[in-house]
């Protein structure tokens, strides 16, 4: 959806969209915002954020068309709602926001909740800015962000660009708004992005250039939010449900400057959650396919570790009952028989079904694999061959066996590895 730029009653200038060509591919693949998108395909709810809207608070205007070309193409069903402000002090020479800075945004809240309240589905508040004035209770700002949580509008804000390792600026260290700092492609957080215990999670944003900077992982979040938020996922969650999907299903990504332990963002992981509570898509993982109708011996896959994994390691197993046989335990030149062969399937973050585990003929009903896997989520299937055999009397001179073969395919299992 094409990004509408609205005129609040505060607000004086109007300021026509640019393109910009503002989230790389590598950075979509990071978060998996495709295998996200794919989930919507499957339980038919169109795009990402369709019928939710995020507003943008920017006192620059060129910085505020690329913050909300970056939100619209992480969630492009989204409506996003650009609102320049002329904050004055959001400078680090400032010690102090000053009182017309406070007023103005307090009148840029006012007039979110109006909008809100006129039916617009407003769910978050991107702030890509800092602005000075103290972290504590007495932030003259926290009153206004403190509305916006009252009003289920998700505040989303930078832990800014000084390279500091214990020390976010406002309003990212106010209580109850959600921080952003950013990682490079390779899950390494980059050495500009500020971190303190007041750092929520962490997202892609550029290493040089137009798109560096925190200012431009927090559109990314805000977009996620907005995804979670739409109609159809989780619309009525409040905030501590969205901050729980989000880091819970996050990667952990440490900052090697001081050890901590930060999510980066997983679209995908959030998003099959998210679905997955509401029921609207089946088990933990991607879309599954329609597998042709089993025969009336349907063999099970299941995971030891259930649909999470904390270690990475788990064991897969496909199990099918033996056909019995007239005459068992017969060898033939094709193996044994009674038998069942069976063979695994997995498939990561969306891609291409792979073998990783066969079996010859073997009389077991049961077939383990055992892998170790990285963060994501992995999709598992079987097929399972049955073979056993009859014999019969001809001319009463010798035994002629007869092979019966059928096959059948299994359900389809996932695991989330954290």
């Amino acid at each position: 959806m094409r990004i509408r730029s609205v005129i609040f009653a505060s607000i004086l200038l109007h300021l026509p969209y640019q393109a910009f060509a503002t989230v790389p591919a590598s950075e979509l693949n990071l978060i998996r915002q495709p295998e996200a998108q794919a989930l919507l395909n499957n339980a038919n709810l169109g795009l990402l954020g369709q019928g939710a809207s995020v507003v943008v608070v920017d006192p620059q205007p060129d910085h505020l068309e690329r913050v909300a070309s970056r939100i619209r193409a992480v969630a492009p069903g989204l409506d996003i709602i650009e609102v320049p402000v002329s904050f004055r002090q959001h400078d680090p020479y400032n010690p102090t926001p000053g009182s017309a800075d406070t007023e103005q945004f307090g009148r840029v809240v006012d007039d979110i909740i109006f909008q809100k309240n006129q039916g617009i589905n407003i769910v978050a508040v991107n702030m890509s800015w800092q602005i000075n004035g103290g972290c504590d209770g007495n932030h003259p700002l926290l009153t206004h962000i403190n509305r916006l949580r009252q009003n289920n509008i998700i505040p989303v804000g930078v832990s800014h660009n000084g390279g500091q390792a214990n020390y976010i600026s406002a309003p990212g260290c106010l209580p109850g708004v959600f921080t952003v700092g950013a990682v490079n492609t390779s899950d390494q957080v980059q050495t500009y992005s500020n971190s303190s215990p007041a750092l929520d999670m962490l997202a892609p944003a550029a290493t040089s250039g137009s798109f560096q900077g925190t200012s431009f992982a927090a559109p990314i979040v805000a977009a996620a939010v907005g995804a979670l938020r739409a109609p159809g996922v989780r619309p009525g969650a409040s905030m501590e449900e969205i901050l729980a999907i989000l880091t819970t299903t996050g990667k952990p990504v440490t900052d090697t400057r001081q050890g901590r332990v930060t999510p980066r963002l997983d679209m995908a992981a959030a998003m099959s959650q998210a679905l997955g509570e509401t029921g609207n898509t089946p088990g933990c993982g991607l879309p599954m396919p329609a597998w042709p109708a089993a025969a009336t011996w349907p063999p099970t896959i299941s995971i030891d570790d259930g649909t999470n994994s904390s270690d990475g390691t788990y064991t897969i197993t496909v199990a099918a009952p033996i056909v019995s046989s007239y005459r068992p335990n017969t060898s033939m030149d094709l193996g044994p028989y009674p038998a069942n062969e069976y063979t695994i399937y997995e498939r990561a973050s969306g891609g291409n079904w792979v073998e990783i585990g066969r079996s010859n003929r073997i009389a077991s009903p049961a077939f383990s694999v055992t892998r170790t896997r990285g963060h994501g989520l992995y999709d598992y299937k079987a097929r399972v061959e049955r073979y056993g055999t009859s014999y019969r009397w001809f001319y009463f001179t010798y035994e002629n066996y007869h092979v019966f073969h059928s096959g059948a395919d299994s359900n389809s299992v996932c695991i989330a590895v954290n």
